[in-house]
């Protein structure tokens, strides 16, 4: 197979789990083109790099152009999850749809809500009582209506909280490892005798 059949899978977000799910896309073989607002990264030289507005959907679907599968790795700021991402996502499976993508979507858990100590499992019910985690549950319920109606193959994968390279804002993050690593006291946020999950990215 040479570089022109290999599929072309996009990575859209070059944060740590746009840059994982980038290097992990490199070592199955695929074509992999890492889409993002400077369209600069530490990626392998394999890699092609463009910049794209994602709020700007012709941009986004010429940046997305050719792909046989999307991962939506990308989020705004958190602090304006209620007023971008909603809208973020839906050009994301917009320009899916245009070009006849799959798209993968990175989520939390959020949507869950308090689950009452109860393991999290695909079979929890959605019980979020904070407005980003409805915003979640929302946001995945529009993708997989997308996906159940037949108008495109999505999937979403969900992890708990990150830690691994590059994960610096996390619980386990530069204030617990990092900090560690340095030699310096680790700071943990919440109850330490709670039993609580981590992903590594």
């Amino acid at each position: 197979m040479n570089e022109q059949t290999r599929e072309l899978h996009v990575v859209i977000g070059a944060g740590p789990l746009g840059l994982s799910v980038v290097n992990a896309a490199v070592e199955k073989g695929y074509r992999v083109r890492l889409v993002h607002r400077s369209g600069l990264a530490a990626v392998p030289s394999s890699v092609e790099c463009v910049a794209a507005d994602v709020t700007d959907s012709a941009g986004l679907i010429r940046a997305v152009h050719g792909a046989a599968c999307i991962y939506q790795c990308a989020s705004p700021p958190y602090h304006q999850w209620p007023q971008l991402f909603p809208s973020l996502q839906r050009n994301i499976l917009s320009a899916a749809r245009t070009i006849n993508a799959r798209v993968v979507i990175g989520e939390n858990l959020y949507m869950y809500g308090d689950t009452k100590g109860e393991p999290m499992t695909e079979r929890t019910p959605w019980a979020a009582t904070t407005r980003k985690g409805s915003i979640r549950a929302r946001m995945a319920e529009e993708a997989l209506y997308e996906h159940r109606s037949g108008r495109m193959q999505v999937a979403i994968a969900r992890g708990a909280d990150f830690f691994g390279p590059g994960v610096l804002q996390s619980i386990l993050g530069d204030r617990a490892i990092g900090a560690a690593v340095r030699g310096a006291r680790a700071s943990l946020i919440g109850d330490m005798d709670m039993p609580h999950s981590f992903t590594y990215i």
